[in-house]
């Protein structure tokens, strides 16, 4: 099977409403649907979001071109986002210790992705996991999980080594050989009592969520083992999961 090269796009300058993000108080940031660290993977400068340039690269699957105070964002479909970099505290993308960190919420909104801000919980959320550009391409077909308000697309031969169990609102993925759990995909309230997850959409008041192995260690130039070529197989599966109450 080929998977389809990734990235995923986007662009400039802003964050969410003033009151939402006061800079003492303690916050917790998702950006494609994945836990930011908050020493050193986001700022809150005048009640804004600012997203280090790492995280939103390698969660939103996006190349980035710098070229003095321009910045060019590139996605898998080779549709490119202008930034212009300005002073902190101008509102606009700044560069800081070698790094550019970029307004959240207009850039996500520039690109057409969901923007959501939960006061109660004090979460704010630039758009969900879209790994669509791992996805395999081919020999796929789309299945709906009614338990967890979603559809996705399952390889026909399935993933090597591993057993999916459907057991009510959850999914297992278990290698065969050894019953490791390698993946499980499941509900979890609004409140995210785990941020180790991936949130893959709202349902239902809170969200439908995976959480994923960590990958065996390898040098380089060694092989992938089997057990990391079938988690590669869960993310190109999770790639594909689309939420629809």
């Amino acid at each position: 099977m080929k998977r389809i090269v990734l990235t995923a796009a986007l662009a400039a300058v802003m964050g969410l409403s003033a009151p939402a993000f006061a800079q003492d108080a303690k916050m917790d940031v998702y950006v494609g649907g994945t836990h930011l660290d908050p020493k050193g993977d986001f700022q809150v400068v005048d009640d804004r979001v600012y997203i280090h340039q790492a995280p939103l690269s390698a969660h939103l699957f996006l190349l980035l071109k710098a070229e003095g105070n321009n910045l060019d964002w590139m996605n898998t479909r080779e549709k490119h986002y202008p930034v212009a970099v300005k002073a902190k505290g101008e509102g606009a993308a700044f560069r800081e210790d070698a790094a550019y960190y970029i307004p959240g919420r207009a850039f996500l909104e520039k690109m057409g992705r969901p923007v959501k801000w939960d006061e109660k919980n004090r979460i704010a959320i630039f758009d969900f996991y879209d790994g669509s550009g791992l996805v395999y391409a081919d020999i796929t077909t789309e299945e709906k999980v009614p338990a967890l308000s979603m559809t996705w697309r399952v390889p026909e031969d399935g993933i090597a080594g591993v057993e999916i169990r459907e057991d009510k609102a959850e999914i297992r993925f278990v290698r065969k050989q050894t019953q490791e759990e390698i993946a499980r995909i499941f509900r979890v309230p609004a409140e995210l009592p785990d941020r180790n997850v991936y949130l893959l959409g709202e349902s239902k008041g809170g969200y439908v969520a995976a959480k994923v192995a960590e990958k065996d260690p390898r040098k380089q130039g060694e092989a992938p083992s089997e057990r990391n070529y079938a988690i590669d197989g869960v993310y190109s599966m999770l790639g594909s999961v689309k939420i629809a109450d």
